[in-house]
């Protein structure tokens, strides 16, 4: 396995600068300079293409660190990473388990290998955005310009988005804190004197690139749905204003955002799914192809750890599933209780004896085979006796081409569906005051698309806020949303429900973690404050310190 990775890791170098090397060499391997590469692009804006195609591709490298942790394949880990740090999603503590450090919390000090991935990922990625916008600058009047330029602003604010939420609180109440560096300049060196900018400032920032990137992609025709367009943009900056609580701006944004997409219907829910960038909800993902490095590596990719229907991963032997207090809210009329597996006893007959057993269910895979060397097998008997299956274990999402038990890892990567700029949409018009239209919202869409018998009780802005945050920890479940959201709320981590002492994590990390306690925020990695004379070791943020966990009940 270590000389297999090795090589994959060799492989990688190639690519982990983001750049293109069609603009950075002649024909005859000569290296371009930057005058020349901009006064290529000057006579002919198509040839920056290549660099804006990183942008797209640049979510999903495999290997960029040199220690090769099976967590580093890009944007989905980071992901996985931040739900394994909430209270929803959980795995058993085993060495298959790659995220078993960020669920344990043990990730927050400065040699972590999870902060230099998440740090490396999205700085990596704003380079790549710097280099195409110095090649698109403010005052282009190339229409083709215009829309990399557009493409290349959406990107970094999305990147300096995440990175405030991961090292900071929320905006509100911390503007003045400590935010991550601003590297605005394509030639700034990462790691020279970048000193951490405020909160306010990095959202400034965020939001200044992205009302410039609104008016550039205006009339932007997007080749596929890993660019951004018009309403991605308008779907980016509801994201901040929702976490900034400029509430009638969020709704106004979401509402834009919507336009051309409708939520994925009750019977396309039904079964397995989220893995195609051609679905009709998605409105912008991570286009991931056989030939991709993170699907050539064969287990470094996010199927690997996240879906429960492929052959190839670690997810066969620690599958990820729901917290149960999450599982057991849930109306047995929502069809999202049914994401996941229950066990139910059934009458049977076995060597002629009536015999009761445990059958894992859900109407999402009872009748599901998987082909099997040429046989087929019931998917719950065949991945509980040959994997890890169990009881609140998730079938959200599928393998790649639907085909259970498909060993190729080229699913795509949801980056924004409609269904989280409806519910961003519903939040913010009750926050703003108009609870009956952020009502009428919830219920339109909960009711057609998810649970029939669904009815709003809320008759405040702040309960219909809790009824949409229950609907984005199972509509979103597993996507990268529950942690940002625990923060945005500042509501603590409660994986165990008191005073009913009722949680599914494993033992070592059953504890709640009040939203002001430290630990919550990852710290720079040592990687760059020993290089950044901007950001002094006593600057960093506080380790924290992370609760011991709650004994579980003693069983009779």
């Amino acid at each position: 396995m270590k000389k297999y990775i090795y090589l994959f890791a060799v492989l990688a170098l190639g690519i982990t600068t983001f750049t293109s090397c069609d603009l950075d060499k002649f024909p005859e391997g000569d290296v371009f300079t930057d005058s020349q590469k901009e006064d290529l692009v000057g006579n002919s804006p198509d040839r920056l293409a290549a660099d804006v195609n990183g942008l797209a591709s640049g979510l999903n490298r495999a290997l960029i660190l040199d220690s090769e942790p099976h967590f580093d394949y890009g944007f989905p880990a980071v992901c996985l990473i931040l739900e394994s740090n909430g209270q929803d999603l959980w795995a058993a503590q085993t060495g298959y388990n790659w995220f078993s450090g960020p669920q344990a919390y043990n990730d927050r000090t400065v040699s972590s290998e999870e902060t230099e991935f998440i740090w490396k990922t999205f700085y990596n990625h704003i380079k790549t955005a710097n280099d195409v916008l110095q090649l698109a600058p403010e005052d282009t009047q190339d229409p083709i310009l215009k829309g990399y330029r557009g493409q290349a602003l959406a990107n970094r604010a999305f990147d300096y988005f995440h990175l405030i939420q991961i090292y900071q609180f929320t905006y509100k109440g911390n503007e003045n804190k400590a935010g991550v560096p601003l590297i605005l300049e394509p030639l700034a060196p990462l790691g020279y004197d970048n000193p951490r900018a405020t909160v306010e400032e990095v959202y400034k920032q965020i939001m200044k690139d992205l009302d410039e990137a609104i008016i550039l992609l205006a009339d932007y025709s997007r080749s596929d749905k890993a660019r951004v367009s018009l309403e991605v943009a308008y779907g980016l900056r509801a994201r901040v204003n929702l976490v900034m609580e400029n509430w009638s701006a969020a709704a106004s944004d979401a509402k834009k955002a919507q336009s051309g997409f409708t939520p994925a219907s009750l019977e396309e829910v039904s079964t397995p799914g989220f893995n195609s960038v051609n679905s009709n909800n998605w409105m912008w993902g991570s286009i991931i192809t056989p030939q991709d490095d993170v699907v050539k590596t064969g287990i470094l990719n996010w199927p690997s750890h996240l879906c429960s229907l492929t052959l190839n991963g670690y997810s066969l032997y620690v599958p990820k599933s729901i917290n149960r207090p999450l599982w057991n809210d849930i109306p047995q009329t929502d069809i999202r209780k049914d994401w996941f597996l229950r066990s139910e006893k059934v009458d049977t007959v076995i060597n002629k004896k009536d015999t009761i057993i445990e059958v894992l269910k859900s109407k999402l895979i009872d009748d599901m085979k998987i082909d099997y060397k040429g046989n087929l097998f019931p998917v719950n008997f065949f991945f509980t006796q040959v994997g890890s299956w169990d009881e609140l274990t998730n079938v959200k999402f599928h393998a790649y081409q639907n085909i259970p038990g498909n060993s190729t890892n080229s699913s795509d990567w949801p980056l924004m569906r409609v269904e989280e700029m409806i519910l961003v949409e519903a939040e913010a018009l009750a926050m703003s005051g108009d609870v009956a239209g952020g009502k009428k919202v919830l219920e339109d869409f909960v009711k057609t698309y998810r649970n029939p018998e669904f009815k709003s009780n809320a008759s405040s802005p702040e309960e219909l806020q809790e009824e949409v945050w229950f609907q984005r920890r199972l509509e979103l479940w597993g996507e990268g949303f529950s942690f940002y959201d625990l923060k945005r709320l500042k509501k603590p981590v409660t994986r165990v429900k008191l005073p009913e002492n009722e949680s599914s994590y494993p033992s070592a990390v059953r504890f709640n973690i009040e939203a002001d306690n430290d630990v919550l925020l990852y710290m720079i990695p040592e990687s760059e404050v020993n290089v950044n004379a901007g950001i002094d070791k006593a600057e960093n943020n506080p380790a924290g310190v992370v609760p011991d966990p709650i004994a579980p009940p003693i069983k009779d």
